[in-house]
């Protein structure tokens, strides 16, 4: 959407930036996780975060009012899960979560949590690369968006064979 140009959608899970027409480049995905947690606070409070009969006011709201806390209607929520929904609420979308894949993460821990289960064991990957500051970014990246995994780098082939002969990684 560029500035000028009219917006489809629906009133009610449009996030901020994509009202105002300030979606940039390579960050469609974080104005799919804003209406995902318009949706998820729906599914847990039995109401959207922001309810105005007229249009105008809905969209206001977006961008300026603060998100209320799911809490407030449905009291049993588990902080981390009400934490994860007003993240994705975020009127910034750089204060939301980074991908889909790490807010999966986040919610099959609080699932993890709630049953009482023992936590499952990490994806390991293997990063290896000659260029030692390659995988270094990579190993932070990896990392930062899925903080769940046990990422290590190597920068030879050699070191490599040693490291899947040991335990040889998921990915």
């Amino acid at each position: 959407v560029r500035a000028g140009q009219p917006i489809a959608g629906s009133a009610d899970y449009m996030a901020p930036e994509l009202i105002l027409g300030l979606v940039k480049p390579g960050e469609g995905m974080l104005v799919d996780l804003y209406a995902l947690g318009v949706v998820a606070f729906e599914v847990l409070a039995g109401r959207r975060p922001f309810v105005f009969e007229k249009l105008a006011a809905v969209l206001a709201a977006h961008l300026e009012k603060p998100v209320p806390d799911v809490r407030a209607y449905r009291r049993d929520a588990p902080d981390e899960l009400a934490r994860l929904i007003r993240e994705l609420l975020a009127k910034s979308p750089h204060d939301r979560p980074e991908s889909s894949e790490a807010v999966l993460w986040r919610l099959s821990a609080i699932r993890v949590a709630l049953e009482g289960a023992p936590e499952p064991i990490p994806m390991s990957v293997l990063i290896v690369d000659d260029e030692p500051e390659v995988g270094s970014v990579l190993k932070r990246n990896l990392t930062w968006s899925l903080p769940r995994l046990a990422v290590e780098t190597v920068v030879d082939a050699e070191a490599a064979l040693e490291r899947i002969r040991r335990h040889a990684p998921d990915i």
